[in-house]
C-alpha cells in the first residue's frame, strides 16, 4: 500500500494492484474512522434521519440540521467538521451558498451535494443524484472524504 499524495492521507490508502495484462491500477479505499465529522443539512426530516443512522453505522460522526441558520451555528459552535452533505435546492439559499458561509468556520470542508438532476455538479464535482441508495450515499462521502478541500 501507497499513500497518494494528491489526496487527504488521513482519509484515504492507495494500493497498486498488477492487472494481468501488466498494466498497473490504483485504487483507492476510504478509510472512515470516528474522527470524520459529517455535517448533514436538508430540509426533509426524513431525510435527515435516514441519513444519520446509514452513514453513522458506516463510521462517521454526523450531526444533522434543517436549513442554513442551523448549519451555520453547528459549525460556529462544534468542533470543526470534515464533510458537508447538503441539499442542492433550498428554500432559504443554495448548497454552493451554504458551503461558502461554513467554509469561515470550516476551512478545509468537503462539500458533498444533494441533487435532483444528472449532470448538476459544482466546482468540487461531487453530487448524488435522486434518487439513491444507502450504499450510493456511503460510497460518494467515502469519496469526498478522499478529495481535498477546494479552497
Amino acid at each position: 500500500m501507497i499513500a497518494d499524495p494528491k489526496r487527504n492521507s488521513r482519509a484515504c490508502i492507495a494500493e497498486e494492484i498488477r492487472g494481468q495484462n501488466g498494466g498497473i491500477t490504483i485504487a483507492m479505499a476510504a478509510v472512515t474512522p470516528p474522527m470524520f465529522r459529517i455535517l448533514f443539512v436538508s430540509p426533509d426530516g426524513d431525510l435527515r434521519a435516514v441519513a444519520s443512522r446509514v452513514l453513522a453505522r458506516a463510521g462517521w460522526e454526523v450531526t444533522t440540521a434543517a436549513h442554513a441558520g442551523h448549519a451555520s451555528l453547528a459549525c460556529a459552535m462544534e468542533i470543526p467538521f470534515d464533510i458537508l452533505v447538503v441539499e442542492d435546492d433550498m428554500a432559504d439559499t443554495s448548497g454552493a451558498a451554504i458551503a461558502y458561509r461554513l467554509r469561515r468556520y470550516c476551512p478545509e470542508l468537503r462539500v458533498l451535494r444533494l441533487c435532483d438532476r444528472d449532470g448538476a455538479r459544482d466546482a468540487e464535482g461531487m453530487a448524488v443524484v435522486r434518487p439513491f441508495t444507502a450504499d450510493d450515499l456511503i460510497e460518494a462521502v467515502a469519496a469526498a472524504a478522499c478529495a481535498m478541500p477546494a479552497f
